[in-house]
């Protein structure tokens, strides 16, 4: 979604993956990446948007902590975006962490606060650790 919407792309082709829902809030921008060759997908014609990447894959792709760090600003810049939230894995197994960043609108660091976490008014973070007594899914909502 990041680089159809941040780079104004289109397709003609409106092929998606077999695993995503015309209903998808998602599917358009998914669609549009495939067509452009941006993105392949996991094989068999999926692309299992609600799958994990795990910290060994983005390693591979060359990805680590410093190279992610301006992600999160990047998702602020696109045009009606308020709040840029990047999760990505921690070092320790079941670790994640979230960066947050927004615009005049929003004090994430009210919302870092409220999970452990803390920083600034628009820079903020925190980290998931799976010893907290909740599963990642009841974190995430």
């Amino acid at each position: 979604m990041l680089l159809v919407r941040a780079f104004d792309l289109s397709s003609d082709n409106a092929e998606n993956f077999a695993d995503i829902s015309a209903d998808d809030y998602f599917a358009s921008e998914v669609a549009i990446a495939r067509n452009n060759g941006i993105i392949n997908g996991i094989g068999d014609n999926k692309f299992a948007p609600e799958r994990e990447i795990t910290r060994e894959e983005m390693e591979k792709t060359g990805a680590d902590d410093d190279a992610l760090s301006g992600l999160a600003p990047f998702l602020r810049s696109i045009k009606g975006v308020n709040v840029g939230i990047l999760v990505k894995p921690g070092k320790l197994k079941g670790q994640w962490r979230f960066s947050l960043r927004s615009d005049e609108h929003c004090d994430v660091n009210v919302v870092a606060n409220a999970f452990g976490g803390g920083g600034h008014i628009r820079a903020s973070g925190l980290t998931y650790l799976p010893e907290s007594g909740m599963s990642f899914d009841e974190f995430k909502d």
